[in-house]
């Protein structure tokens, strides 16, 4: 398990550069990944305190942040794969969320493809 998943988190972070090149997709995410994650924990809280009025309120904030990261992807050049199957959705996008995209962040390289100039970029 433990080297499939590493496997994995490679594999994820080996693509996700080319797939996150667009400057406005950049800055969606930027502001989409925490709403994620905030809203993530969000519906931890309400479950532990049995707060319905939370975790409707995080579970929108969470299909929000979904809705538009799948907005910005639209204006990559290079697609992201397409998921095979449920378990793998909920996989990627959690490792994303959580891991990859805050890498990404906090190694510079999502200030680097800011910065990069692009030929053929998609507009919005």
């Amino acid at each position: 398990m433990k080297k499939s998943f590493s496997n994995f988190l490679q594999k994820q972070w080996n693509i996700y550069s080319k797939g996150h090149q667009n400057k406005v997709n950049l800055v969606v995410h930027l502001f989409a990944v925490p709403l994620f994650i905030a809203a993530m924990f969000g519906i931890a809280i309400a479950v532990f305190q049995f707060s319905l009025l939370l975790g409707a309120i995080s579970l929108a904030a969470a299909i929000l942040s979904l809705v538009l990261q799948k907005k910005g992807h639209a204006l990559e050049e290079n697609q992201p794969p397409t998921f095979a199957g449920i378990w793998y959705f909920l996989c990627r996008l959690l490792v994303e969320q959580f891991i990859t995209f805050p890498r990404f962040l906090f190694t510079g390289e999502w200030s680097k493809n800011l910065s990069r100039k692009r030929k053929n970029s998609r507009a919005i």
